[in-house]
Order: structure tokens, then C-alpha cells, then sequence
């Protein structure tokens, strides 16, 4: 750390409280910084670009790097810098002409009733995901293996229960209510087996578990709401985690994806945002703004 404040002078931030950290961010943008190095998982980039939305003007959003460590880092492996540590640092204050950008949205969560500020981030998961989330939060799965891998080993686990144990099976296929609303059509009754929401462009290991109907725009919140007790769901699971959505799928009324500007979501359980747990039963997702990301 001593090295890093030595290396940046007072480009070097630490904060603990979202309230410092906004400190921080407007006093960058009153510098007109132009790039912004994030050292941390998914959670810690979440958190600044959160804060760097509200304090810099949208139209000269700084460009990012983000620096993965921390405990779970699918924006790095997507739009990540490529380096850790001080030789990144150095290398950005060396040669940063040198990168090409990406450019993504984060998924903007804002709650209509006002219970929390809004959040921006990568990717969000609720029912089945949040389930899976809780399980590898125990800490006798992360006794064994880093926060990501766990969460992978757990998801594997608890769908393959689903073959295995009748009452497991049973509880995850009846869902939560969860009723999503996109594509101006108005909220029905509904249940949730799983659902899935990204900003992000790749997910680790071949994962895409998305796909665009007609007419949906090029940019936007990619999304994967699967029902309560979906036909073929062991298939239907099977593929989605090889980036495959066979044709059965898109057209069974169980599997529904799509990319959106806004959706917005009544349901009984909350969410995990880039690895962080919120809670919410009424919530809007919508595209944020576009972002630079600095990549090899």
C-alpha cells in the first residue's frame, strides 16, 4: 500500500464508507481525472463505479482499469487490465496509450420506494443464484475454496441434487415469486427457479447464459429468467453453462432472455450484485452509463 501511495501522491484512495468514498470520487472530478485504476474484486468495482456516476458528469465519465483481486472477479476477466499490483500501476503511468477500451454499462438498480440509493453493477442473481450465494457463504464451503470457486462448486452441487434428492429438487423447482416486467409489458403472476441479469459481455469459463429475441437493442441488461419447475431443466442447465440455448429452449415459455433498457421486478426474495447481498421486493434494472474500460 505504501508503495502504491508513493507511486500515485494524491491519486491514491482508500476508503472504508460509501460517504468517503464519494468524497473521493468528486475530488477526482473536480481534477478532471482521467482514468481511474480499481484494485479489488467485483464487489470494489461495483462500489466505485457506483460512486463515480454520482459525482462525475456522464458525458466525461474517466476510463477504467480494473486491477482484479478480492474475492470474485468476473468483470476482470471481461474488461480487467491484465496486470495486478504496482507493475500495472506502473505500466498505466508509463505506457497507457498503448490500451485498446472496451465499453460496457453496469446494470443500474434503483428501488421505486426509495429504501436504498441506487447501485450500479455487473451482475446481479436472485431465487436460485441468491440460494446458491447462501450456501457458498457458509463457512465451511469457503473453508475449502476462494469465494468464486465456491460459488461455482455450490451452484453444480445444488443443481445436481436436483437429480439426486427428491426434496431438494422440490424446493428449488417451485422457485420464489418473482414477477419480471420487460419490453413495456405490464407484471403477472409469476415464480422463479432462477434469474440472471448482466452488464458484462463474457462470463468465465464459456458461461453465456443469455440470448437476444427480435428486436431487443444491441446494448442494454441481458437477462435469464427461467420459470418454477421448467421442462428438461438438467438439459436445459446443462447448456446454458456450455454458452448454449438450443432451439426447444427459446421457444419453451419456461426460458425467457432477452437484452432490455429497463425491466423492473416485484418478487419475495433479494439479490446478490456482484457478490453482494441486497435486499428488495420491488426493484428497476436499467442500463447505466457507458464506461471505458482499459484493456491488453
Amino acid at each position: 500500500m505504501a508503495e502504491a501511495q508513493g507511486l500515485l501522491g494524491a491519486g491514491f484512495v482508500v476508503s472504508d464508507t460509501r460517504e468517503r468514498l464519494l468524497e473521493h470520487m468528486a475530488e477526482l472530478a473536480r481534477r478532471e481525472t482521467e482514468t481511474v485504476a480499481i484494485n479489488g474484486g467485483d464487489g470494489t468495482v461495483s462500489h466505485v463505479l457506483t460512486a463515480i456516476a454520482a459525482t462525475f458528469p456522464h458525458d466525461r465519465l474517466p476510463r477504467i482499469a480494473v486491477l482484479p483481486s478480492g474475492n470474485t472477479n468476473l468483470i476482470a476477466n471481461d474488461v480487467g487490465f491484465g496486470q495486478r499490483g504496482l507493475p500495472a500501476l506502473a505500466r498505466l503511468r508509463d505506457d497507457l496509450g498503448v490500451f485498446r477500451e472496451e465499453v460496457r454499462s453496469p446494470i443500474e438498480v434503483s428501488w421505486p420506494n426509495g429504501a436504498h440509493h441506487s447501485v450500479l453493477g455487473m451482475f446481479h442473481g436472485s431465487t436460485g443464484f441468491a440460494r446458491a450465494i447462501e450456501i457458498a457463504h457458509d463457512p465451511t464451503v469457503l473453508k475449502y475454496a476462494p469465494h468464486e470457486l465456491a460459488v461455482g462448486v455450490t451452484m453444480l452441487g445444488a443443481f445436481g441434487g436436483l437429480l439426486l434428492h427428491r426434496r431438494t429438487r422440490e424446493t428449488w423447482l417451485a422457485g420464489d415469486r418473482y414477477e419480471v416486467a420487460a419490453r413495456g409489458e405490464p407484471p403477472k403472476a409469476d415464480r422463479s427457479f432462477l434469474f440472471l441479469a448482466t452488464g458484462l459481455s463474457r462470463l468465465s469459463h464459456g458461461v453465456w447464459p443469455f440470448w437476444r429475441e427480435a428486436g431487443d437493442p444491441a446494448e442494454g441488461v441481458r437477462f435469464l429468467n427461467i420459470h418454477d419447475r421448467p421442462e428438461r431443466v438438467a438439459a436445459g442447465i446443462w447448456s446454458l453453462m456450455r454458452g448454449r440455448a438450443p432451439g426447444w429452449m427459446r421457444a419453451s415459455d419456461d426460458y425467457e432472455s432477452g437484452c432490455v433498457e429497463r425491466l423492473s421486478i416485484c418478487g419475495e426474495v433479494g439479490f446478490v450484485m456482484d457478490g453482494e447481498v441486497y435486499e428488495g421486493r420491488e426493484t428497476v434494472l436499467s442500463r447505466g452509463p457507458r464506461f471505458r474500460f482499459l484493456c491488453p
